[in-house]
């Protein structure tokens, strides 16, 4: 039943995601328009232009991730959705895991359309993608010579497990406030419980250095940047060095347990009280 439970929510919710992906691909697509003009005045006008609407798309775009998120995790279960989500034949542990699910997907998918678009705008602007795509092939060469690949491991199970934490804090005190204990001015209620634990958690995190990795400039960066750029050729070691940071990979790999473990707690919490203190069904 989760399966289906996760289809009919990524359906669902395809609407207001939509709207996301299609301000991400316009923006990526002014930018890319940019790259023909020339130099007359029309062209700077329409650059300008092109770029204060790129500008706005982006901030569209995080705004409307944020409403399309809210909307997932919130206004889909409560007010007038709570009777359509809380009378299905499934248990509340499905409908939890679905939406957590659900979140991720989007994620996902938001991060690769994004990276697409900016790969094929590089690609039409480079006009030879192969150039490009030589200098990152050497970048990440060069980086990972100081990292390995479990660093990279590490930055994934973070990533997704703030994800999860995250979306679990949502729903947790969306199960809060519409419980039987508030009776009036929910939505005010939820903004207030939900800054208060988020400031009061980055406080606890901003206090243990969680930096994995230091990067350090060369002393004559700047002249090995005039270099490079009369040259053509990119030597990474004249510009910077990376070193890993031992102290800081074990201090994420302890707040990421931490959090994995409140993520946990969570979705118990969230659970019990739509099975014990749900008042939002008229």
């Amino acid at each position: 039943m989760v399966i289906k439970l996760i289809k009919n929510g990524f359906i669902d919710s395809w609407q207001s995601f939509r709207n996301v992906i299609v301000a991400i691909l316009v923006a990526f697509t002014l930018l890319t328009l940019m790259s023909f003009t020339g130099e007359s005045t029309a062209s700077v006008f329409f650059v300008s232009a092109a770029m204060l609407a790129m500008f706005a798309l982006i901030v569209a775009a995080f705004v409307m991730s944020i409403m399309a998120f809210i909307r997932l995790l919130y206004k889909s279960l409560y007010r007038e959705e709570s009777y359509r989500a809380f009378t299905q034949p499934v248990a509340s542990w499905e409908i939890f895991v679905s939406k957590i699910v659900v979140a991720i997907l989007w994620t996902i998918l938001i991060s690769v359309v994004a990276s697409v678009a900016s790969l094929i705008s590089m690609s039409i602007m480079f006009r030879d993608l192969s150039e490009v795509f030589a200098v990152v092939k050497d970048l990440f060469s060069y980086v990972l010579s100081y990292i390995d690949w479990s660093l990279f491991l590490v930055w994934g199970v973070e990533s997704l497990v703030s994800t999860i934490f995250t979306c679990s804090l949502f729903l947790m005190v969306g199960a809060i406030v519409n419980s039987s204990r508030f009776q009036n001015r929910r939505v005010m209620w939820f903004v207030i419980i939900y800054l208060l634990i988020v400031f009061a958690f980055g406080q606890l995190i901003g206090n243990f250095d969680t930096s994995t990795i230091v990067a350090q400039l060369d002393p004559g960066f700047y002249q090995n940047i005039e270099n490079t750029a009369i040259s053509g050729v990119v030597n990474w070691a004249d510009l910077f060095t990376i070193a890993v940071n031992q102290a800081g990979v074990q201090t994420l790999l302890l707040l990421t347990f931490l959090k994995a473990l409140l993520a946990g707690f969570m979705g118990f919490a969230t659970v019990w009280l739509w099975d014990h203190k749900l008042e939002v069904i008229d």
